[in-house]
């Protein structure tokens, strides 16, 4: 499987690729948001993997992947999936190469309430969305 952290990619893709998250500061969104992903990968793909939902496309800025998400939220947060990666209880970020750039941040088992604040303290503070479609 191709993905952002090992092998090479369209324009070799480089750890300091944009992630754009659109949870909100609570760590209720962010453990709700992996529940929501094992919940669905388990019922129709038959395995257990716990993620969170992303967007992130090489050789993309912030602002043009929050344009090509058009996600509805208000704010957003950013980071890199070099400092994502970074983190011990992540296992990659993994795109699902659409043209909306939908990743997931991938964990090596369930997250605990410390591996989603570390996950949360390598984003910005919400910051508007300059790709909101309204």
């Amino acid at each position: 499987m191709t993905t952002l952290r090992g092998i090479a990619q369209p324009s070799d893709c480089l750890l300091t690729h944009m992630l754009l998250a659109y949870w909100r500061k609570l760590l209720a969104d962010l453990a709700d948001n992996a529940r929501n992903h094992f919940d669905i990968v388990s019922k129709y793909e038959g395995r257990e993997e716990w993620a969170l939902s992303v967007n992130s496309i090489p050789d993309a800025g912030a602002e043009d992947i929050a344009r090509r998400a058009a996600k509805p939220n208000k704010m957003m947060r950013v980071s890199t999936v070099g400092a994502v990666e970074a983190l011990g209880c992540v296992r990659e970020v993994r795109s699902d190469w659409t043209e909306n750039g939908h990743a997931n941040i991938v964990f090596h088992a369930e997250p605990s309430c410390d591996d989603l604040l570390s996950v949360e303290s390598v984003f910005s503070p919400p910051v508007a969305n300059p790709g909101r479609p309204f």
